[in-house]
């Protein structure tokens, strides 16, 4: 009896041990620290691929085991790895309510505000940077826009605005990396096409212009990065469209790192944008995404709408919305390299 006893606490014990962790019945909360997360369908590297997260996702964790986390997605267990987490346990909200009522993390491009920032901020905030364009002389990547040279081929060129510069378009994602996806649009496809109407506006400019991806090919960040550092270049510009598990929330945000060599750009390209396809302005906001904070050249990330908003979806997967958008990047690239 006393054998059979200690053998039952043994079993016990080790049950104790080996048994994953849970944080708490809500589940505890983490953060994405890295620029794409994979969710797969078990604990380890070599388990099927379910999504994927980007940096700023928030995720929440309710297993945790032998340095995995498990959570929900699309309404199934995902395990994701803890190394790619931060923990933070001050966010509002831990996911989007699932019929279990477990979070169900979803495909989003950057930590967004629930508030729109008032217009009047912003239009302030836009005023006071465009009287800084009117007053300071800009110059990139060694080459100065009042340069003479540059200003004369410019003229010699006619309608070539943009003639002597140099631009890299990053169309977001690719490949196995889908980016956000709603009702069957892929970010990846119209970050493309998107792209390839802005390189084709560009080029008509008299602008060189360097795609980082032509199809639908995955490219890692650091390749992209790399490819941009390994060339000279006026600017970097990624495109993508956003996503968020409130579906009221709308419009364009672009994002700068370097202060010195890429606000005003941010500004200017963001007001040009707003212009043409009339969506809520969001503002233009530092951040720390890779593609900017290690570019060697003025760099941009733009989220040219939410494509979890049913209106702004419809309107983001057309040809003419595409269009608009380029007009308006282009546009505010003219407007930034020719303030004279």
């Amino acid at each position: 009896m006393k054998n059979t006893l200690i053998i039952i606490v043994g079993v016990l014990i080790c049950l104790f041990i080996f048994q994953p962790t849970v944080d708490a019945d809500s589940g505890q909360l983490y953060k994405v620290n890295v620029e794409t997360l994979t969710l797969r369908d078990a604990p380890n590297q070599s388990a099927t691929v379910l999504g994927y997260l980007k940096i700023g996702a928030k995720v929440t964790v309710f297993l945790q085991s032998d340095g995995w986390g498990s959570t929900y997605y699309n309404g199934k267990e995902a395990w994701v790895s803890l190394n790619m987490l931060e923990e933070k346990n001050g966010f509002p909200d831990a996911a989007v309510s699932g019929e279990s009522g477990k979070g169900d993390p979803q495909l989003i491009t950057e930590e967004n505000e629930e508030e729109e920032p008032k217009a009047e901020t912003i239009q302030q905030y836009k005023d006071e940077k465009l009287e800084e364009l009117d007053e300071k002389e800009h110059t990139t990547a060694g080459i100065t826009h009042k340069d003479k040279n540059l200003e004369g081929q410019r003229k010699q060129s006619g309608e070539k605005t943009l003639a002597g510069y140099h631009f890299i378009i990053d169309p977001g994602h690719g490949g196995k990396d889908p980016g956000a996806v709603r009702s069957e649009l892929y970010e990846k496809t119209i970050t493309l096409s998107t792209a390839k109407k802005v390189d084709e506006l560009l080029r008509d400019k008299g602008a060189s212009v360097t795609l980082t991806r032509t199809d639908d090919t995955f490219i890692p960040v650091e390749e992209r990065v790399q490819l941009s550092n390994s060339t000279t270049a006026d600017a970097f510009i990624s495109l993508h469209y956003n996503t968020f598990k409130d579906q009221s929330i709308s419009g364009i945000d672009t994002f700068y790192n370097n202060v010195d060599e890429s606000q005003q750009l941010a500004v200017a390209i963001q007001r040009s944008l707003v212009n043409h396809v009339k969506f809520t302005n969001r503002g233009s906001k530092q951040a720390s995404y890779q593609v900017l904070r290690e570019n060697k050249h003025p760099a941009l990330l733009i989220e040219l709408g939410f494509i979890s908003n049913p209106e702004e979806r419809k309107l983001v997967r057309t040809d003419t919305y595409q269009e608009k958008a380029a007009k308006g990047i282009v546009s505010g690239l003219e407007n930034y390299f020719n303030n004279d």
